[in-house]
Order: structure tokens, then C-alpha cells, then sequence
């Protein structure tokens, strides 16, 4: 019964965070779409990144938010991550502005996972994984804007909630070396130590 109790937990989270992961990647699509195209100018296209990384991790946060108390964190990292992106758009355009983005967010948020969770540094790999497939997925399908981000959130949100499940369950830092206590499979208490 604790199994199939810690089972129900980790798919909700699991849909929660894969529904957050399209919504963000859906509307950050869209307004990113928009205020490029809005105006032919790379400065646009800059602020799109920007809004993109803002409504990506204000969506996931609405997850986190109940399960960890470094949630706000979270939305920093995306932030930033795609601050820089936006940065480095200018001078070289929006695929490296996309690729700096991704590459940089990523650390950002293992940044903040690295002291709370004992194996956190799978969190970069499973993510550049993700985008790739999730790029595949959207080029594959042939769709852009809102739909390209629901194609490509639902990849990357599916893969990236596997991984943070699994995080969440390994033991943290400071119990590492301790058998892990019972419990019903997946743990969302705050690894802040």
C-alpha cells in the first residue's frame, strides 16, 4: 500500500510538472514569436528569450513551490539562463541565443539542486537530452509557434519529470552515505542542509 501510495504521488508530480512544461513552453512560444516578429530588430528577439525563460520557470515553480522551499530559485535560474541567451543573440543570432539559453539555464539549476540533492549533476545531461529529442520531436512533427511548443514542452517535460523524480528520490547530500529511510518512494522534503 506505501508503495502504490508513493507510485500515485510521483505520477502526479510527474503530470503536474510535464502540463507546467507545455504551458510555459507553449506561451513562451508565443510571446516570443510575437515580440520578434513584431519588430525586425534582434533586440526583440532578445526580449522574446527573456519572457520565454520568465514564463518556462514561473510555470514550473508552480509546481516545485509546495514541494521545496529553494522553488524560488528556480525561477532565478531560468532567468538568468536565458538572459545570457538573450545577450549573446545579438551579436550571433537567435540559434546561439537559444543554445547559450538552454546550456546556461540548465547549470543555473544545477547550481541550485547541486547542494540539496546528492546525484544533481545528472540534472544537466537529462536536460540536453531532452532538448535534443524535444528538438527532433517539434522538426519531426513540422509545427511551429504554440503547437511547436506544446510538441517540444511535452518531450522535454516528460523526460526532465523522470529525472527529477529520480533525483528527488536519491538521498541527499548529508544522508548519502545512510540507508535511505523507508518511506513512500519518492521524497520532496526540502534538501536546503
Amino acid at each position: 500500500m506505501v508503495v502504490e501510495a508513493g507510485k500515485r504521488i510521483a505520477r502526479g508530480f510527474w503530470l503536474l510538472w510535464v502540463s507546467a512544461t507545455v504551458a510555459g513552453w507553449s506561451a513562451g512560444s508565443v510571446v516570443s514569436d510575437t515580440l520578434g516578429d513584431a519588430v525586425d530588430e534582434v533586440w526583440f528577439d532578445s526580449l522574446g528569450l527573456i519572457v520565454l525563460g520568465i514564463l518556462i520557470g514561473g510555470m514550473q515553480w508552480l509546481v516545485l513551490r509546495y514541494r521545496v522551499s529553494w522553488a524560488g530559485w528556480w525561477v532565478v535560474a531560468n532567468i538568468a539562463g536565458w538572459s545570457i541567451g538573450a545577450v549573446i543573440n545579438v551579436p550571433w543570432g537567435l540559434a546561439a541565443g537559444w543554445i547559450v539559453g538552454v546550456v546556461v539555464a540548465c547549470a543555473f539549476q544545477w547550481l541550485v539542486m547541486r547542494r540539496r540533492m546528492s546525484r544533481a549533476g545528472w540534472w544537466v545531461p537529462a536536460n540536453m537530452v531532452s532538448w535534443a529529442v524535444g528538438t527532433g520531436g517539434a522538426v519531426a512533427v513540422g509545427v511551429a509557434g504554440a503547437a511547436s511548443g506544446v510538441v517540444f514542452g511535452a518531450i522535454v517535460g516528460a523526460m526532465t519529470g523522470v529525472a527529477l523524480i529520480w533525483l528527488f528520490r536519491q538521498p541527499g547530500p548529508e544522508e548519502a552515505l545512510k540507508k535511505p529511510a523507508p518511506g513512500i518512494g519518492i521524497n520532496f522534503a526540502d534538501r536546503s542542509g
